[in-house]
């Protein structure tokens, strides 16, 4: 049986996903590759995500779920930070189908991310995003307030990053 991650936004949750989840898994890699205009580079396929996902485990993938919907996913794994000596959360991805965007659902998603950080004492989460996708970059930036690393189209919360979004979600 999955596991749900309540939420505050009414009728919606987070599920962490079983076997049986692998169709709508490979679903929304290939929607996210088509946004990103790679589609042509996904190797996955049901047998890959199966023996990745849910036999070696490299990563977590929790699907979005709205009103009992599937709208959304969201992929992560942990790492670790030689510089801090702390493990951090990497996210591989998240996508919100098109029509239940602006709806607090990215906040509410990053801030169960920041919760997971907390209790298992990361130092950071990371991510990445295309140098062209402006939207996702000032959700990022003047939404939750990560921070883009100079070097690479990177962004970070780092520890007062996660506490400030923890501590401060409703204001």
């Amino acid at each position: 049986m999955s596991k749900m991650i309540e939420t505050r936004i009414d009728d919606f949750y987070l599920k962490e996903t079983t076997k049986d989840d692998t169709s709508i898994i490979l679903k929304f890699i290939k929607d996210l590759a088509e946004y990103e205009k790679m589609l042509d580079e996904v190797e996955a396929t049901e047998e890959l995500i199966n023996e990745s996902i849910f036999n070696n485990k490299y990563a977590t993938i929790l699907l979005c779920m709205y009103q009992n919907e599937v709208i959304g996913y969201v992929v992560y794994f942990y790492n670790f930070s030689t510089f801090t000596g702390k493990g951090t959360l990497y996210l591989e991805d998240v996508i919100i189908d098109d029509k239940y965007r602006h709806k607090g659902f990215g906040t509410e998603i990053f801030y169960q991310l920041a919760r997971i950080a907390k209790e298992k004492d990361l130092s950071r989460i990371e991510w990445v995003c295309l140098d062209w996708n402006e939207p996702s970059m000032r959700f990022y930036e003047d939404v939750i307030k990560g921070k883009p690393q100079k070097e690479w189209i990177r962004y970070r919360l780092d520890q007062d990053g996660i506490d400030n979004l923890f501590n401060n979600r409703d204001k």
